[in-house]
């Protein structure tokens, strides 16, 4: 076909191709289901056919028009999804309703896989409360007030990282998830992909949320020809060490995640609104910490961290130890709190959900004590002692990819033998224990604060509960 353009028509799918950049052999012809790439919509295919040479973008927008595999009430939406190279994902490239002879003609400007699905439908769910719109923000506040931000020199180390971050290739639920994981085409010299894999790690309790975001996903919209989901949650990015955002992010500790949807929704500031925002308000069901509509490509979200807080033994004497899970921002409680453990027998250390406190459950002279340790302020107070008084495990699983652990007097964090569903081939996978504790330090009654969803905030909406 020269440069003017012209007509390719195949049975009855034909396209009309204004000019080109340069001439080139187009064809346009249809596709199995099978040969559909991945990752492949949901959606019951209504049609699919393929353009080449691939990725050519015409100068203008040009006809498409392709026949239903079945019969459909005429005036029925339907959507025409085109694959974008660059996202790696189906995106809405066009929506039209049904004519009565069942071919539509659809608008598009790139030559790629083509794959018609119907209209997804919005269905009821236990997420109440109105959508987001660009720019909100749940709380109404600054990330670094509600979850912090990373200072230049605790940004994780890529090794750290991978020894101490939730992989969520290993939780069963991440299969309904897709991760976007544009570094694996990030090559070395040796052609090796040295940052693949860094968007399946997040801090234990993004992952916790983003497994109930991925759920909640499913069920809110479906297709209406096989009743089944229309829409996966997409994740296009999660701990970084390519330094790729603002200087403080909480994405260089594993504690942020950026949210979209697949098929990904036409570009426009109105379908984005529609399909984000909804979107955004499932993320405030799942309980992050803090949820951001930023702009109309992603839905931002990011938590507190996982803290670990354990007993240590030093020449100095004992002491109640509370860090991040690669032993940064290191924070000696009872000296702060003024507050001596030489004659109390510690049986359990407890972080609440908020991470603001941490109590301590233990006995003096075979009396049960039960003090709270205020994080923030570095305070102190006696409180009512449970009964029976509970006692630390000799290890707390984190998730399903983290195991914590107490080993020769020593708290380590380690993950299960073998690597994760999905490594890629001849990745190496870290599996030795990574030390908290110093050699020469013991330490006792490890105790985490759990990757658990957060309550539910009365002011905006009904979390779903747990399956």
């Amino acid at each position: 076909m020269n440069r003017s353009g012209g007509e390719l028509v195949t049975g009855a799918y034909r396209a009309v191709i204004p000019e080109l950049p340069e001439a080139a052999e187009v064809t346009l012809a249809p596709i199995r289901l099978e040969e559909i790439w991945q990752p492949r919509p949901l959606s019951a295919p209504l049609a699919a056919a393929e353009l080449r040479p691939y990725w050519t973008i015409t100068e203008r927008m040009f006809d498409l028009t392709l026949p239903l595999r079945m019969e459909l009430p005429e005036g029925m939406r339907v959507q025409l999804l085109a694959f974008n190279r660059s996202m790696d994902a189906f995106l809405v490239a066009d929506e039209r309703p049904v004519p009565a002879d069942g071919t539509v003609r659809f608008r598009t400007d790139l030559f790629t896989q083509c794959v018609v699905i119907a209209r997804p439908e919005i269905q009821e769910t236990r997420c109440i409360g109105s959508t987001l719109r660009i720019a909100d923000s749940v709380p109404d506040a600054q990330e670094s007030e509600v979850v912090g931000q990373v200072a230049i020199e605790e940004r994780m180390d890529p090794l750290v990282a991978r020894t101490v971050l939730s992989d969520m290739r290993y939780f069963p639920a991440s299969r309904f998830i897709l991760f976007k994981d544009e570094e694996q085409r990030q090559l070395d010299e040796a052609g090796q992909a040295p940052f693949a894999s860094e968007d399946y790690l997040f801090d234990p309790r993004l992952a916790a949320g983003l497994q109930q975001v991925g759920e909640h996903v499913l069920a809110q919209w479906t297709d209406p020809i096989s009743e089944g989901p229309a829409f996966q949650l997409r994740l296009t990015e999660g701990y970084d060490s390519l330094i790729e955002h603002s200087p403080n992010s909480n994405h260089y500790r594993g504690r942020a995640a950026d949210l979209t949807l697949s098929p990904v929704p036409a570009a426009s500031r109105e379908a984005r609104a529609e399909y984000y925002g909804r979107l955004a308000r499932l993320a405030v069901c799942a309980g992050f910490d803090f949820i951001a509509f930023e702009d109309r490509f992603h839905i931002h979200v990011s938590v507190r961290p996982t803290r670990v807080a354990y007993l240590e033994e030093t020449d100095g004497g004992r002491e109640i130890v509370v860090c991040d899970l690669d032993g940064q921002n290191r924070l000696e409680i009872s000296r702060l709190a003024g507050f001596f453990l030489r004659s109390l027998d510690v049986r359990s250390l407890a972080f609440d959900e908020s991470g603001r406190t941490l109590d301590l459950y233990g006995r003096q002279k075979g009396e049960p004590l039960a003090f709270r340790f205020d994080l923030v302020d570095a305070s102190v107070q006696p409180i009512d002692v449970p009964d029976p008084l509970p006692r630390s495990q000799p290890f707390l699983i984190i998730d399903a990819s983290l195991r914590l652990q107490a080993r020769d007097g020593r708290i380590l964090i380690h993950r299960p033998a073998g690597s994760p569903p999905g490594t890629n081939r001849g990745e190496t996978w870290p599996t030795e224990p990574y030390t908290l504790t110093p050699p020469g330090v013991a330490g006792w009654h490890p105790a985490v604060w759990n990757s658990i969803v957060s309550p539910a905030r009365s002011d905006v909406g009904e979390p779903l509960s747990e399956k």
